[in-house]
């Protein structure tokens, strides 16, 4: 595995757009081995948003099957690209990785199964530079439940698209259940550097452990806009797999919780239970 990330070109991309601006969006892209199909479609999605500066930063566990085709298609995209391969591993890991890697002053998440519209970063970024106030910003996303025919080369039949949630920031409800996909997220840095990244414990469900950390520390809202999409499995057998999955990941996390509270805390997990201790009140409102 690569020691050291590669940069697509070399350098560091530029802090601001000297024409508007406008900060630096990071969008992270975790994957694994197997399934460069697509991965190759996230990356396409990603380098083809509309914001500027823009990184792309890509993080492949236990896997380098991306990165001679990033060194062919990423120059043309006049994008800066960084990419590193990591020993195979749990999401939360590679999610780990992307934020040490990244350098935007915003940052958004894309699984390798989901799809930004190529509007949703300059979307976002616009909407969370103009409220100061928000440490983070969603739009609407569509849910498609997927038959995958094959992953080499890459088949696959969406059966549906449908809006789950269109739902403004509740805190309680958060508590409740996760009703922020992953990609549909945009965060500031400073969130990250506050309160850490994902639970490595965590292997599903780290998503919905970030966010409520993170809302507890600054305000999220709603950019009434559809941004972006996830699939989701068209079968029974995958949907009872990804239940399971989900099942005991709620129970790691309610025993992470548990730990969280004790009185004995290390520092990491002091920082955690700060950071799920709302020290703000909820900003209201949605921007259209």
């Amino acid at each position: 595995m690569s020691p050291s990330p590669s940069h697509f070109p070399s350098g560091s991309p530029p802090l601001n757009d000297p024409a508007t601006g406008g900060p630096l969006v990071s969008v992270i892209i975790r994957s694994s081995a197997g399934r460069l199909g697509f991965l190759k479609e996230a990356v396409q999605a990603a380098l083809g948003q509309q914001h500027r500066p823009l990184e792309v930063v890509i993080v492949e566990s236990g896997s380098r099957d991306a990165e001679g085709w990033l060194r062919r298609c990423a120059p043309a995209a006049g994008q800066h690209v960084v990419y590193r391969s990591i020993p195979q591993g749990s999401v939360s890991r590679a999610g780990n990785a992307g934020l040490q890697l990244a350098t935007g002053t915003f940052v958004t998440f894309l699984v390798d199964d989901a799809v930004l519209f190529d509007r949703h970063v300059d979307r976002l970024a616009a909407a969370l530079f103009h409220r100061p106030e928000l440490g983070a910003v969603y739009g609407v996303a569509y849910e498609v439940p997927t038959l995958i025919q094959c992953t080499e080369p890459l088949r696959y039949r969406e059966v549906d698209r449908y809006v789950v949630f269109r739902q403004p920031f509740s805190r309680a409800l958060l508590s409740a259940r996760n009703f922020l996909p992953l990609q549909s997220v945009m965060f500031r840095r400073a969130l990250y550097e506050q309160c850490g990244g994902f639970d490595e414990r965590l292997v599903g469900l780290e998503d919905w452990d970030l966010w409520r950390r993170y809302s507890a520390a600054a305000g999220f809202a709603l950019v009434d806009d559809v941004t972006s999409m996830h699939r989701v499995p068209a079968t029974g057998a995958q949907a009872a797999q990804l239940f399971q999955e989900r099942a005991r990941s709620r129970a790691i996390l309610a025993a992470i919780e548990r730990e969280a509270g004790g009185g004995n805390r290390r520092p990491r997990r002091r920082r955690r239970a700060a950071c799920l201790t709302p020290r703000r009140r909820e900003v209201p409102g949605t921007i259209g």
